[in-house]
């Protein structure tokens, strides 16, 4: 036993008694019946000069701790009759608190929010004489104690006993520890979100220290075919990299690194386990990995979207070159795709049909009936790059009403009555190619309003189901209407007016390219050549061609030449009222060719079929003057027409 007896200025001594065979529990004792706190001034002289919070406890009554006590009422006792009698100005700024408001404070006091626990830790420190440890506690607010803002201090606390071993109080220093263990617990909890992310992410993680990978998330071990992430961190992450790209792999994240750490994004090939390339996006930043910089790499799999955009921008070339070899050969030509002509009019008609091909955005063709708006659709897609998908033409005039849902979306089976079998709409079969409406101007506001939704990519129901369907498909409309002015009277819709007139071609009509007559002549006569005979024409006929205006362009033309071919005669001399007003019927269908065997039904219908046919070749088979003559809708004369296999040569 060492007792080393200090003299103090006041003229009194302090005796501290250490055990050499207790050395790391140093116990200090004071004499019997002297006070605790004899000496001010060296309690002051180093509370004055501490930066971290001093106090001392000191119990109403000695009491005993050891195993021959029940130390769970030794603890009652010390949590409620140990009182705060000595603290320094660092203590009270730790708490926030006033000298009057901290003085006679007890362990109940200091922990009535968690005294479970510190419950626990005091016991530690009585059985151990001492103890360093962190304790949560609360700040005063106000004249309210313990009810501020939690504070966090790491203390050394130490018990005091008497000479006959019992304990007469403790006392310990503490320093506020807050700012560390909310730093600790942003970072605690900023890793958790870190580990969350990397773990569920798609994307592939990894980082990456001076060339070698130290750390890799899930994704990323099963995007490149691996399953232990043992047996690839540690491994230079140039083996993930396809040869080919490694060196420009290297220039982009030395790039980085030395751009003072601003991330960047770029896109190369990468290489599987097993030898598989495939396309990947890198997107890179500088962090700190245990205090040294490292680069942090987000990985995506790109590979079906790039093999895609690289096709498209392959077909897209091709398309390109394409162009420009027609545009190189078109001067002067006769004929583009299976339309002819070499006037000024037609060589514009050419060059907008390139461009309207050189581009995905849809199409109105004007012109008059006749003059070949379906051709130059048929042009704009064999040139463009949906050539290798179907041209889907539909007349839409020619489609009931309470059909035209059905026929462009298409049904399920059972989803009305004869709907046995699932049926494709006109939008499921130009998936990728181009959709053809023929007179687009009749369609009627409903469905120009689905078709719209299509277009616009809300996609489309077929009837009986409640699956949403998508198709790619380009629009190429033609008509004979003047659409702006349909939309004025609201006959079209302003909206679905300005999605399908992107581009926009307009046909002349024959009599204005009449230098084009004598090419089509030719061409027309050129079909005629199967018959076995050779055909010529005229001067005199010739001139009849070249002098007449064609009302109907180039399909009245070509009947005009396939009645010349049958009987001779050209017939340009009548016109409308020549017809109009005379009485057909009665020599449609004379009493000699009836036939007993004909139902009524069915010489109604011969009657009927000759009545139309005789109508359309007399008005050369301007269907607008036949409707009109005969009193029909046009959308009627459509259906007969195609009932009764009517149809222009």
């Amino acid at each position: 036993m060492i007792t080393d007896r200090k003299p103090l200025q006041d003229g009194t001594t302090w005796n501290s008694v250490v055990s050499i065979d207790d050395w790391d529990r140093p116990i200090l004792r004071i004499q019997k019946n002297q006070k605790l706190w004899e000496s001010e001034h060296f309690m002051e002289l180093y509370f004055a000069q501490c930066v971290e919070g001093i106090w001392f406890m000191e119990a109403e009554e000695p009491f005993l701790w050891d195993d021959t006590v029940d130390k769970d009422k030794a603890l009652d006792y010390a949590f409620s009759h140990q009182h705060i009698v000595r603290i320094n100005d660092a203590m009270l700024q730790q708490y926030k608190a006033s000298r009057e408001q901290f003085m006679g404070l007890t362990l109940n006091d200091f922990f009535r929010h968690d005294l479970e626990n510190a419950r626990n830790m005091w016991r530690q420190i009585f059985d151990h004489g001492k103890l360093t440890c962190e304790t949560s506690e609360r700040r005063f607010r106000g004249p309210t104690k313990f009810a501020g803002d939690t504070v966090w201090f790491l203390g050394d606390y130490f018990c005091i006993y008497n000479q006959e071993g019992k304990m007469v109080g403790h006392f310990g220093s503490q320093r506020d520890i807050t700012s560390r263990k909310l730093a600790e617990k942003a970072l605690t909890e900023s890793e958790k979100r870190y580990r969350f992310l990397t773990k569920n992410v798609a994307d592939g993680i990894m980082v990456v220290l001076n060339w070698k990978l130290v750390f890799v998330n899930d994704a990323l071990l099963s995007m490149f075919g691996h399953n232990d992430a043992g047996r690839i961190v540690g491994q230079d992450v140039l083996r993930l990299i396809a040869p080919e790209s490694r060196e420009r792999f290297k220039k982009e994240l030395g790039t980085l690194q030395a751009d003072n750490g601003r991330s960047n994004i770029f896109q190369t090939r990468c290489m599987t386990l097993n030898g598989e390339i495939f396309w990947a996006e890198v997107n890179n930043a500088v962090i700190n990995w245990n205090d040294e910089p490292a680069l942090l790499c987000t990985i995506r799999n790109i590979n079906e979207k790039k093999i895609k955009e690289l096709r498209v921008r392959e077909r897209a070339e091709n398309l390109h070159q394409q162009n420009q070899r027609l545009r190189a050969s078109i001067k002067e030509r006769f004929k583009f795709c299976n339309i002819i002509g070499k006037s000024q009019a037609m060589q514009q008609v050419y060059e907008l049909i390139i461009r309207a091909a050189d581009s995905d955005a849809n199409v109105v063709i004007y012109g008059e009936s006749g003059t070949g708006k379906e051709l130059v659709a048929r042009a704009i897609h064999e040139v463009s790059n949906r050539s290798d998908k179907a041209i889907v033409p539909v007349n839409c005039y020619a489609i009931p009403d309470s059909l035209l849902e059905s026929e462009f979306f298409g049904y399920r089976k059972g989803a009305f009555t004869g709907a046995f079998i699932d049926k494709s709409g006109y939008l499921d079969q130009a998936d990728g190619g181009t959709l053809f409406l023929d007179e687009v101007g009749d369609l009627d506001l409903v469905m120009q309003g689905k078709l719209l939704r299509a277009i616009e990519g809300g996609g489309y129901t077929p009837i009986g189901s409640q699956k949403i369907c998508h198709s790619d498909f380009r629009i190429i409309a033609a008509t004979n209407k003047d659409m702006s002015r349909a939309v004025r009277k609201g006959v079209v819709r302003e909206d679905f007016f300005y999605r399908i007139h992107v581009l926009s071609i307009i046909l002349p009509p024959l009599r204005e390219r009449k230098e084009d007559i004598q090419l089509l002549v030719e061409h027309f006569l050129s079909l005629f050549k199967g018959s076995g005979k050779n055909w010529n024409i005229p001067g005199h006929v010739n001139d009849e061609l070249m002098n007449y205006d064609w009302p109907g362009n180039v399909r009245e033309l070509q009947n005009v030449l396939h009645r010349y071919k049958t009987v001779g005669k050209l017939g340009l001399g009548g016109n409308r009222t020549e017809w109009e007003g005379n009485d057909t019927m009665g020599t449609i269908l004379p009493s000699d060719e009836l036939e007993s065997s004909l139902s009524y039904r069915e010489t109604l219908d011969r009657f009927e079929k000759k009545v139309i046919f005789n109508a359309l070749e007399k008005s050369r088979w301007n269907r607008s003057q036949v409707s009109r003559v005969l009193g029909i809708p046009r959308r009627t004369l459509y259906q007969k027409m195609k009932r009764f296999g009517l149809n222009p040569t």
